[in-house]
C-alpha cells in the first residue's frame, strides 16, 4: 500500500480538489493523510465535511477501507519536513505502508497509470529509494531533475554576482530520458518506505526548502539513489498564493536556514565559508534581490 501525505497550510480549497480531484486518480492502494498546519478544530472538522474524511483520532466509519483519507489538524506550522514526518508516522501507526508519497496540494496528475508506473519503475532496482515523474510548472518549465551537487563557494557566488548567472538555468532543462539523478523535487516524489525508516525521514531541523536535497543525501550515505521517471507526470501550480515583497523576504530566510543545515551538516562545510555564505546572502538581498529574484 502507498501512504499519501499531504502537508497543508492555510488553504482549503487547494486541499480539498486536491483530495476530491486526484486521489481517485490514484491506480494502486493508498491510504492518505493531510497534516493540516496552523489550523483550529473547527477548521479541521469543515475540512473533513468538504474532503468527506475522517478527522484523525474519531472514531473511525464503516466505509473507512474504501476512503481511507484522514484529517490530522496542528496548531503550530510544523512545516515541510516535520509535517511529512508526523503524517508518515500517524498513517504507519495504522496502515501497512511499502511506499510514501509526499506531495502538495497543488498538483494535478495527468498521467492514468502514474503511481502504478512509478512503483513498477522503482521496484525494478534495490537502490532506487526515490522516485519522481515529470513535474511542470504553470509557465511550462520542467522542475525536476537535478543532477548538480552544488559547492557552497557556487552559492556565494551566485548571491555575489547574480548578473553572471544564466537565469533560464534556474530550472533543470527538460530531460526525457530516465536515469538516476541527484535530487528531485518534493512537490511529488515517491519513497521507498523502508529506506525512508533507515534514513530516519526528513531532516526535523529544516522548516521548508533543500529538504529534498538533504534526503538525497541521507540515501545516498545508506547506498540508495534517486531516480526520474518522464513517462509520466504532474502539473504544479507553484506559488499560487505566495506573491508579495514581504513573503518573498521570509521564504528567503527560511531557505538560507535550511541551506545552512545541508551544507554544515551534509557537505560538511567549514564555519568561515557558511559565514561567508550568510554574509553573500545579506548582500544579494540588499543589492540585487529586487532586479535578480531567484526561483526556490
Amino acid at each position: 500500500m502507498v501512504g499519501i501525505v499531504i502537508v497543508a497550510y492555510k488553504s482549503p480549497d487547494l486541499t480539498v480538489n486536491f483530495v476530491r480531484r486526484e486521489l481517485p486518480k490514484i491506480d494502486v492502494p493508498y491510504c492518505a493523510i493531510v497534516v493540516n498546519n496552523a489550523s483550529t478544530p473547527e477548521a479541521d472538522r469543515e475540512l473533513a465535511e468538504r474532503c468527506e474524511a475522517t478527522l484523525w483520532g474519531a472514531p473511525r466509519p464503516h466505509d473507512a477501507a474504501g476512503n481511507p483519507v484522514f484529517i490530522a489538524g496542528f496548531e503550530d506550522n510544523l512545516g515541510y519536513a516535520v509535517g511529512n514526518n508526523r503524517g508518515a508516522a500517524l498513517l504507519s501507526s495504522l496502515f501497512s505502508v511499502d511506499a510514501w508519497l509526499f506531495t502538495n496540494n497543488d498538483i494535478e496528475l495527468q498521467s492514468p497509470d502514474l503511481l502504478s508506473s512509478l512503483l513498477a519503475v522503482m521496484r525494478a532496482r534495490s537502490d532506487r529509494a526515490m522516485i519522481g515523474p515529470r513535474v511542470v510548472g504553470l509557465t511550462g518549465n520542467d522542475q525536476s531533475p537535478y543532477h548538480d551537487r552544488v559547492s557552497i563557494w557556487r552559492q556565494i557566488a551566485w548571491r555575489l554576482l547574480p548578473f553572471l548567472r544564466n537565469t533560464k538555468q534556474v530550472y533543470p532543462l527538460p530531460q526525457n530520458n530516465e536515469g538516476y539523478c541527484y535530487w528531485l523535487v518534493g512537490a511529488f516524489v515517491l519513497v521507498d518506505a523502508d529506506a525512508f525508516a533507515a534514513v530516519g525521514g526528513f531532516d526535523d531541523r529544516t522548516f521548508l526548502y533543500n529538504e529534498e536535497m538533504i534526503l538525497s543525501e541521507r540515501m545516498a550515505r545508506q547506498g540508495f539513489k534517486a531516480y526520474y521517471y518522464p513517462k509520466v507526470s504532474v502539473l504544479h501550480y507553484e506559488r499560487a498564493s505566495t506573491k508579495g515583497t514581504a513573503v518573498e523576504q521570509r521564504r528567503a530566510k527560511i531557505s538560507q536556514q535550511s541551506l545552512k543545515i545541508y551544507y554544515r551538516y551534509y557537505r560538511h562545510a567549514s564555519w568561515v565559508s557558511i559565514f561567508l555564505l550568510d554574509l553573500a546572502e545579506a548582500v544579494y538581498r540588499v543589492l540585487f534581490s529586487r532586479r535578480y529574484p531567484r526561483a526556490y
